[in-house]
């Protein structure tokens, strides 16, 4: 049997038990949900996160509505499957996308012509826990820097963190700074953030368990932010 790109692709998702999704723009319901089932085997295969608004030292004529605009016909152009997103990041609010099912290659490619500094993409994973409590399954989320000194045309890029967790408890709500946000639900993935933070259960509180030296099941708490 030949094996092709799409039958390993099926192959994977059913290992997986992932659930494949049609490639159309999605909706509010959706995007939550691509969001929500960070512990779940069902939704998406992959989360990315990226946006054409301020780059770092941006050409004269460059225009935060006109590139998004051209970054929402190239997504649809690769039959990408996107939803708004906002947020603010150093006192600046800025518009972005989530999209779901994209390769890696394709958002790097994406945030590089765009000339951003970073992108941020996640795939589930599958990892064994322990004997009869089944596998775990999380999101791992890479901050991808996409070097826009370099040009578009450059194919470097660094992956500069990863993270296996989605925060959206009341310290982040109260957030005035640093979110992102779905609707009216502010949310954060907590890249950088000092080694000595807290794990504390969330989604699946008998679910914490160790992987690759990795919690995974619960939710980063920030001391201090309680």
């Amino acid at each position: 049997m030949k094996i092709t790109r799409d039958l390993l692709k099926k192959l994977i998702l059913e290992e997986m038990s992932l659930s494949p999704i049609n490639e159309e723009q999605i909706g509010l319901d959706e995007a939550r949900v691509a969001l929500a089932a960070q512990f779940q085997a069902g939704g998406p295969y992959t989360v990315a996160m990226l946006s054409a608004e301020n780059p770092p030292n941006p050409p004269p004529d460059w225009d935060n509505q006109a590139m998004m605009e051209s970054l929402v016909k190239d997504m649809e152009s690769q039959g990408l499957r996107y939803y708004p997103i906002d947020g603010q990041y150093f006192g600046t609010a800025e518009s972005s996308f989530l999209v779901v099912n994209a390769p890696k290659a394709s958002i790097v490619w994406l945030g590089k012509k765009y000339l951003q500094d970073s992108v941020i993409w996640g795939e589930k994973q599958r990892a064994m826990a322990d004997e009869g409590a089944g596998a775990n399954i999380y999101f791992r989320f890479l901050f991808i820097q996409c070097h826009p000194e370099e040009g578009p045309k450059s194919e470097k890029y660094t992956i500069t963190d990863e993270k296996d967790v989605i925060l959206n408890d009341a310290s982040i709500q109260g957030r005035e700074d640093m979110f992102s946000r779905i609707a009216n639900e502010k949310f954060v993935i907590p890249f950088f953030t000092d080694p000595e933070m807290e794990y504390k259960a969330n989604v699946r509180p008998e679910k914490i368990d160790n992987v690759d030296g990795r919690q995974v099941g619960g939710v980063y708490e920030v001391k201090g932010e309680r």
